[in-house]
């Protein structure tokens, strides 16, 4: 694991805006909520060393596998729950 990998995976990865996130299934779209147990399709290029969360799902909309993997890149279905952070300093 590379330096930047290991420091995005200890300090967590941003999802939604303003506090609102919500399931990326056209047919649920649920919200979640700190604590919601989420998976999340993330994937990073060949050539990247960061992680990008490309969409989430909650409960029965959980995804067990990847589906559809993008071209060049590294694809990874995780299976978390959702926490607040805050007050981080560098």
């Amino acid at each position: 694991m590379n330096p930047s990998a290991a420091l995005q995976a200890v300090r967590g990865m941003a999802v939604g805006h303003d506090g609102l996130v919500r399931c990326t299934n056209a047919d649920c779209n649920d919200e979640f909520h700190e604590g919601s147990a989420i998976g999340a399709v993330v994937y990073r290029h060949s050539d990247d060393g960061q992680w990008t969360v490309g969409r989430l799902y909650g409960g029965p909309c959980r995804p067990s596998h990847v589906r559809y993997p993008m071209v060049g890149t590294e694809t990874h279905i995780i299976h978390a729950r959702l926490g607040t952070l805050s007050d981080v300093v560098e």
